[in-house]
């Protein structure tokens, strides 16, 4: 049935929302505003620290990607110079100090009056050669001939003179003495005190920056093998005659032996190389 308020305008009931359609358009109304201030806030405040963070951590991984470039390099550089020390100590402990073996040779002649050097050889030695525990002439020792570094001949020519005809000989075997003095000299580096050793005890270990095996010279970089003198004879066209006795006449030795003197030398054994256990490629 239709309805119609014939009241005058001023006497009609104003019309309302329901009270539950009400309640409905103002929530709506407030989530929308809620959500509004939300996607404003985040899109003014939470995207720019966002992509500043962003930028940030860009900007750290670029510098960590060229430290870790630079520390590559520095690997290899350190591998690169390791190699280097590594060859370097192979051929330091696989060498011959020559100047301070013909330093000994030339002590040991200028203190033995009357020898002469007129030719020195020098040759590889693959001869087994008998030696005795200490490194004097004797018994052979008993060893692994592929542990046991090279070993070379050094021959020496020479004069030994003197007013008898025993005199040469003794000359020649006073030189040899000398030259296991001063050549067989283990180590040149001063003993220290033993570990755990107490207070004041005296100083009798091994040194450890002794770098070659024992009973090799540290100074000489070699063993000496044998020193000896295969050949010694008479020198032709110096017959024994009685010395001069004119005044101011030089000494010229009654007696003149020929003699060849063979020193026997042994380099040390191979140096284990810590890359060639590892699977790299040994310093050549």
């Amino acid at each position: 049935m239709i309805e119609i308020n014939l009241l005058p305008p001023e006497y009609r009931k104003a019309d309302a929302t329901p009270l539950p359609r009400l309640a409905t358009i103002i929530l709506g109304v407030l989530c929308a505003t809620l959500g509004l201030v939300f996607v404003a806030s985040y899109a003014l405040m939470e995207i720019p620290n966002t992509q500043a963070l962003i930028k940030q951590a860009t900007g750290e991984k670029t510098g960590l990607e060229e430290r870790a470039k630079r520390v590559d390099e520095l690997k290899k550089q350190v591998a690169e110079v390791g190699d280097r020390l590594a060859a370097l100590d192979t051929l330091s402990y696989n060498r011959i100090h020559w100047a301070a073996l013909l330093d000994k040779l030339s002590q040991a002649v200028d203190e033995t009056t009357g020898i002469t050097f007129r030719k020195l050889r020098i040759e590889i030695d693959n001869t087994a050669i008998p030696v005795a525990p200490g490194g004097a002439p004797g018994a052979p020792q008993a060893g692994n001939a592929a542990q046991q570094g090279k070993r070379y001949k050094i021959s020496i020519d020479g004069y030994a003179g003197g007013e008898t005809s025993a005199e040469p000989s003794d000359k020649i075997k006073t030189l040899i003495d000398k030259l296991w003095k001063y050549m067989t000299a283990a180590n040149i580096l001063p003993p220290v005190t033993p570990v755990g050793a107490p207070a004041g005890a005296p100083a009798t270990g091994e040194n450890p920056e002794h770098k070659l095996p024992v009973g090799y010279n540290e100074e000489l970089g070699l063993k000496i093998v044998d020193i000896a003198c295969p050949s010694q004879k008479l020198k032709e066209g110096n017959p024994v005659t009685a010395p001069s006795k004119e005044p101011f006449q030089p000494q010229i030795p009654s007696v003149v032996y020929d003699f060849q003197l063979v020193i026997r030398i042994q380099l040390p054994p191979p140096q284990p190389d810590s890359s060639q256990q590892q699977g790299a490629t040994p310093p050549k």
